[in-house]
């Protein structure tokens, strides 16, 4: 069985934490548990994303404790509820804080049934807190409705929780095959090719049979025929009869292209704040630390959000798109698979 786990705990008495992984595990029910160590029970949750399976441990304590030191090495994530009403609970759930330091779980969450809107103060207090101590705060029951509109919507409540758990990287994930994937561009290209080939090679087997006898033993005959034949496929090859004119069009064609392309990326980079831009650009290249640079952007998911309602509607799209990139890079994923993302229309272009 696994030794990886994530570990959920409440600071409210009216609160059993394992409300929380019923819907996780999305049963009505909770299988039989399993005793882990004294004070924590596990159930096994089998992860099966797009992307990867692996195969953790979720569980549950009434109390503040991390167990055993090789029950605390195991544990990727933390899950924190507290009543957001009464202070002596947000209190209990701070007092977490030095036994996580020890452990230093990758994914922390603090939840709550939701903060009123009018206890602004509250609100600041918590959200506070969380920025400074590396949390996520997750509502199971917001009262600020989504905006459908809204490029950036935010999930909330259980699916929030579940999540922010498959976008960890899981020590003992094992990684799924995905197909390459080509843009349908690219792939209509790759036919209209496959297709030009094919008819090449039929005209010139068509051609070789009629110009061959099978009479002729000399081998200079031979020689000849061979050399008709290729002089013929040659005159059919589009690159063997390009003219010095139509090769340099066809070069000022691809440096267009390239030059649109640039262009592309360019207006993208211009819609993200200098900081905002060089901390992503930071993420791509920081190839040890990929773990490390997806949760440092997720801590500033929040701040890009704000920017973003600032931006124009007709920008916001295009500094989604951004986000979305470097968050899609940040976790290692495969660039071919965000191909199209990028790939602007015509009419967005200036």
């Amino acid at each position: 069985m696994s030794t990886h786990s994530a570990l959920f705990t409440s600071c409210c008495d009216l609160f059993d934490p394992q409300l929380i992984i019923k819907g996780v595990l999305d049963v009505e029910k909770l299988p039989p548990s399993n005793k882990e160590i004294e004070d924590i029970v596990s159930y096994s949750w089998n992860i099966d994303t797009k992307y990867y399976t692996a195969e953790i441990k979720l569980c549950t304590t009434k109390k503040r404790t991390v167990g055993t030191e090789e029950f605390a090495d195991g544990v990727e994530a933390i899950v924190i509820y507290f009543n957001a009403g009464q202070e002596e609970s947000f209190d209990l759930a701070k007092a977490w804080l030095p036994y996580l330091k020890e452990i230093s779980p990758a994914v922390q969450l603090l939840v709550c049934k939701n903060i009123p809107q009018k206890s602004a103060n509250l609100r600041h207090a918590i959200h506070t807190w969380c920025l400074d101590n590396d949390f996520e705060l997750v509502e199971l029951e917001p009262e600020l409705k989504v905006d459908e509109d809204d490029d950036f919507q935010e999930t909330t409540g259980i699916q929030r929780i579940i999540q922010a758990l498959h976008a960890h990287m899981w020590p003992n994930m094992i990684l799924k095959e995905s197909p390459h994937t080509v843009s349908p561009y690219m792939r209509k290209l790759m036919e209209e090719e496959s297709a030009s080939k094919s008819k090449q090679e039929q005209e010139s087997a068509s051609k070789g049979d009629n110009s061959s006898s099978p009479e002729k033993d000399d081998t200079d005959s031979n020689k000849t025929q061979e050399k008709s034949s290729t002089d013929s496929v040659a005159e059919k090859s589009p690159t063997a009869s390009k003219s010095p004119k139509a090769s340099k069009s066809l070069k000022e064609e691809g440096d267009k292209a390239a030059q649109v392309s640039t262009n592309k990326d360019k207006m993208l980079d211009d819609l993200l704040p200098a900081d905002d831009l060089a901390f992503m650009q930071s993420l791509c290249s920081e190839e040890d630390e990929e773990e490390e640079s997806f949760e440092q952007l997720f801590s500033k998911f929040r701040l890009m959000k704000e920017k973003a309602e600032s931006l124009p509607q007709d920008q916001k799209k295009k500094y989604a798109e951004k986000v979305t990139i470097a968050f899609w890079k940040a976790i290692g994923g495969d660039e071919d698979e965000i191909g199209d993302l990028s790939d602007l229309s015509d009419a967005e272009m200036p």
